[in-house]
């Protein structure tokens, strides 16, 4: 019989030796050489040791991210003095470090040899990063005699860092980007009031991009950090000053099983509205703001029947120096409740209150209460319901189907006597989204994302009886990206 042949019986055996029941927790390794492994049995458990002299060190392959642990004992044949054992350590060929154990017997046995006896363990630990690597352990003492080695390859208690990555490309269609009503739609259309539309067009072609960054440490089964900043811009083909981008950043603390904790930073540093009426001037002039957010989230991860989860948020609105009156401090607060009624599906159902505090003022030493300017400060009231259907697989993934319906009544709160504030003193404002979208993979790392949605504004007002004239709005969305994605390991 060959030797190969015979190394190769001795590995068979011993697999069955050493996982009677089963797969065992952590996976062996074997020498790159197929050296001839010697048994030790521990606690009437039989484990394979590989033989490792000054002439011929121990190399094995691993794959990564994972933990390379070689058990060390050494080897008493002639007497059971203790001696000293020193193995240097390398990974793909770079020293790590030098170990030094004192070798005593212990109470293991080798079942094929008994006049030698059995070491006590000693470990020697490498977390190896992502990627196919090699471990070589290389003996430099004791000079003339053998230690014996179990190489394993388990998993990691704290996984190493790792990044994704995300880009998207798509286009949006936007039947009514500056959200006219239908009386305005129709004066431009006619051209008249050239003053208060001097756009190009109502309707747009949007061309969006985004970017995303996401850094992960994860303890499995335990805990999950991730850091993601994420940047998006929004280009219109015609109506240029309709374009925008938006920049943020998240902090994502979660307990599998148990709780989340999300923090997110958003900023939006530049949104056209549209022309609006500056009474200091008695003129149309374009209307922008910036945005920054924060936010804070918190919920139960699948540890009750019905996930809850509760959220605030706070913005800050600041408008150009023709609009001051309209900047605007905003907090949030919500509730969630999230079910899964079957496999591969998700409802949410969630309430919002949201509170607007607008400044009202646009001089030095005004007050909101006492000041002639316009105060949009409001109060509304939020529900949403979403879905999301794991709908079934193609070659390279599932295919999601979403949903989202969501109702709202905004109502102003202004204390502004009616002829100075006509557009905002008993006005209330009603709201409603529809959306329907869908994610198809097209590679394992290239999606197709597409979507339809509806929005409508209705107005109502105690002292403008004819104001759904010039505030109500329906917009149409549809619009479709090509998403890539990908995650590596940071060694």
């Amino acid at each position: 019989m060959s030797r190969r042949l015979s190394v190769l019986l001795a590995l068979a055996l011993a697999a069955c030796i050493v996982a009677p029941n089963g797969a065992a927790r952590a996976a062996r390794l074997l020498p790159t050489d197929m050296r001839p492994p010697v048994e030790v049995r521990v606690g009437g458990r039989g484990y394979l040791y590989f033989p490792l002299t000054v002439d011929a060190p121990l190399v094995v392959e691993i794959e990564g991210p994972s933990r390379f642990e070689g058990i060390v004992r050494g080897r008493f044949t002639d007497s059971t003095s203790p001696f000293t054992i020193e193995v240097e350590t390398r990974l793909d060929g770079e020293l790590l470090w030098t170990s030094v154990f004192r070798a005593e017997p212990g109470s293991s046995t080798y079942p094929g040899h008994a006049d030698w006896a059995v070491g006590r363990p000693d470990r020697i630990r490498v977390d190896v990063p992502s990627g196919t690597h090699t471990v070589r352990l290389s003996l430099v003492r004791p000079s003339g005699g053998v230690v014996d080695v179990n190489p394993i390859r388990s998993d990691l208690d704290v996984l190493p860092w790792r990044m994704t990555w995300r880009g998207s490309l798509g286009a949006t269609y936007d039947s009514n980007v500056y959200r006219y009503s239908d009386e305005d739609r129709d004066e431009y259309l006619d051209g008249l009031r050239l003053d208060r539309y001097p756009m190009d067009a109502l309707d747009d072609l949007r061309v969006e991009t985004g970017t995303a960054l996401e850094f992960v440490r994860e303890a499995p089964g335990r805990r999950e950090t991730s850091l993601r900043f994420a940047g998006a811009t929004r280009l219109h083909a015609v109506n240029g000053d309709k374009s925008f981008a938006r920049l943020s950043a998240r902090l994502l603390e979660t307990r599998p099983g148990v709780a989340y904790l999300r923090a997110e930073y958003v900023s939006v540093p530049s949104y056209r509205i549209r022309p609006l009426w500056d009474e200091d001037t008695g003129s149309y002039r374009g209307c922008d703001y910036r945005k920054h957010g924060v936010s804070l989230e918190i919920g139960s991860d699948r540890s009750l029947p019905v996930d809850v989860r509760a959220a605030w948020d706070y913005e800050v609105y600041r408008y150009d120096p023709d609009f001051i009156e309209y900047d605007a401090d905003a907090s949030t607060y919500g509730v969630r409740f999230v079910l899964r009624p079957a496999a591969g599906v998700r409802v949410d159902l969630g309430y919002e209150l949201r509170r607007s505090l607008a400044r009202g003022a646009d001089e030095v030493g005004e007050a909101r209460a006492t000041s002639d300017d316009s105060d949009a400060t409001y109060d509304q009231d939020a529900y949403e319901g979403r879905i999301r259907w794991r709908a079934g697989r193609v070659r390279h993934g599932a295919v999601i189907v979403t949903g989202r319906v969501r109702h709202a009544r905004r109502f102003f709160l202004t204390s502004h006597e009616p002829d100075d504030d006509p557009y905002h003193r008993g006005r209330e404002d009603t709201f409603w989204t529809l959306r329907l979208g869908g994610v198809v993979p097209l590679r394992r790392s290239v999606s197709l994302d597409a979507f339809v949605e509806f929005r409508t504004r209705a107005s109502n007002s105690d002292v403008v009886e004819e104001i759904g004239g010039v505030k109500d709005y329906a917009d149409h969305r549809v619009g479709m990206s090509i998403i890539v994605e990908g995650v590596r390991f940071l060694d």
